[in-house]
């Protein structure tokens, strides 16, 4: 296994891809995710196959941060934990506000990401958000993205 901390290790990932998220560096963003990479919301999922397909989005959800009057974007993480049968892979979930000055722009949201650990450093390769992409654009409506299914259904 190892004797780094999974928390810390995911809290250090949030930190650096939010921080590059809100400078505009989106190719800063792409070397911290793994391909193909799965983005699930409420009202949407996606699967990413490029740092390309991952800039249109991260683009999208930028924009639309800005577009609501967005000072501050943070997330923190609620917990994390190493896969007991894979120690290079880390569950966590977190939640992200969207500030501005000392009020939310957006009703913050939890969110769960796998973390990978592939090319000597830490990935993400799959986020799941509670909230509809129509309020955030978090998936570009520009990639193919379908409704999932309702919960109790068959995919």
């Amino acid at each position: 296994m190892t004797d780094q901390d999974p928390v810390q290790i995911y809290q250090t990932h949030l930190d650096t891809v939010s921080c590059l998220l809100w400078e505009g560096d989106f190719d800063g963003v792409c070397a911290l995710m793994a391909f193909p990479g799965r983005i699930e919301t409420v009202d949407a999922t996606t699967t990413l196959h490029s740092p390309q397909e991952l800039t249109t989005s991260l683009q999208s959800f930028r924009d639309s941060l800005l577009r609501q009057g967005t000072q501050a974007y943070h997330r923190i993480c609620q917990s994390a934990a190493f896969d007991p049968e894979d120690g290079d892979l880390i569950t966590g979930a977190h939640r992200t506000f969207a500030l501005r000055g000392g009020t939310y722009v957006l009703t913050p949201w939890d969110s769960d990401m796998h973390l990978i650990r592939k090319d000597g450093g830490w990935r993400g390769v799959w986020l799941r958000v509670a909230t509809r992409n129509v309020h955030a654009n978090i998936i570009s409506t520009q990639h193919p993205w379908h409704q999932p299914p309702e919960i109790g259904t068959a995919p």
